[in-house]
């Protein structure tokens, strides 16, 4: 589920999903934390008129893995756009993008409204509040162009969020957390809170932390699934019992019938075979006529 995070003076908060209720929180490196965003993985976040720092933590923890100091001092909100850090400073209106977590500035404009304590990035547009003229800016991309606003009625707002598709809002004159309809003044739902002056989700950009590797690897099972190479093979030898079938069939019919019909020889001789005869021949002297005898 996905929550709101914000900050106060001195602590970065979890609330669930979009409650009042406190899930967790961690004490910030330094007081006077101004604004925070999320860029998927760690909370970012700034202090402003302490030592005009950007910073970087390790997740939602108080460990601190990287930051650097503000280019201009006096940018209190910032955002994350994917890939870069956004920041702006209120007093001047002037917004910048950086080369992603650096103090290196890679674009920049100035908005033609008061005053701008709120930022944040839809993914395709710039977004800004302003506490003077009482109104939230919707930019064209990042870019001076203003393409909508709408009145939102709250007192001393200080930090924007964007959650898909609903714009979020916090103000610290108010006390309270707003999340609209799209990008209109239609409320969906609020809550009091304290003197909050950062406001982000920990929804965005899932898909540049867990998300995308949690589906990806369940998905990636297919591997288990392509058990047919291990069928195949268990197959393929049962399968391949028909030449084993064929030499044994072939060679037995084929000899035991050859000498059955070629047996016929031996039937033909059915006449019996001449039999063993002796004779004896008597011949007498004088005269007398000759005998034979025969034996068989």
């Amino acid at each position: 589920m996905a929550n709101t995070l914000s900050s106060d003076n001195t602590k970065h908060l979890r609330h669930s999903g979009f409650t009042a209720t406190i899930t967790d929180s961690f004490n910030a490196v330094n007081p006077n934390v101004r604004a925070l965003t999320w860029d998927g993985t760690n909370v970012l976040s700034t202090d402003f008129g302490g030592s005009n720092k950007y910073y970087k933590y390790s997740g939602f923890s108080d460990t601190l893995s990287d930051s650097f100091t503000q280019a201009n001092a006096g940018k209190s909100e910032l955002t994350w756009d994917g890939t870069n850090l956004m920041s702006v400073r209120s007093s001047s209106s002037r917004f910048y993008k950086h080369s992603g977590f650096s103090s290196t500035v890679t674009d920049s404009f100035t908005a033609s409204i008061p005053s701008a304590p709120g930022l944040t990035w839809d993914g395709s547009n710039a977004y800004s509040s302003d506490d003077l003229s009482g109104k939230h800016y919707k930019f064209s991309g990042f870019t001076s162009t203003i393409t909508s606003s709408f009145s939102h009625g709250l007192s001393t707002p200080n930090a924007l969020s964007w959650a898909d598709p609903n714009l979020h809002a916090c103000a610290s004159g108010s006390s309270k957390h707003v999340k609209y309809s799209g990008f209109t003044s239609t409320v969906l739902d609020s809550y009091s809170t304290g003197d909050d002056l950062g406001m982000t989700w920990d929804g965005r950009y899932a898909s540049v932390g867990s998300t995308s590797p949690s589906v990806s690897p369940s998905a990636s099972l297919s591997p288990s699934v392509s058990v047919s190479p291990s069928e195949s093979p268990s197959h393929s030898p049962s399968a391949s019992l028909s030449p084993s079938l064929s030499p044994s069939f072939s060679p037995s019919i084929s000899p035991s019938t050859s000498p059955s019909i070629s047996v016929s020889p031996s039937l033909s001789p059915s006449i019996p075979p001449p039999p063993n005869r002796t004779a004896i021949y008597i011949e007498s002297t004088g005269g007398e006529s000759l005998t034979v005898a025969s034996e068989f």
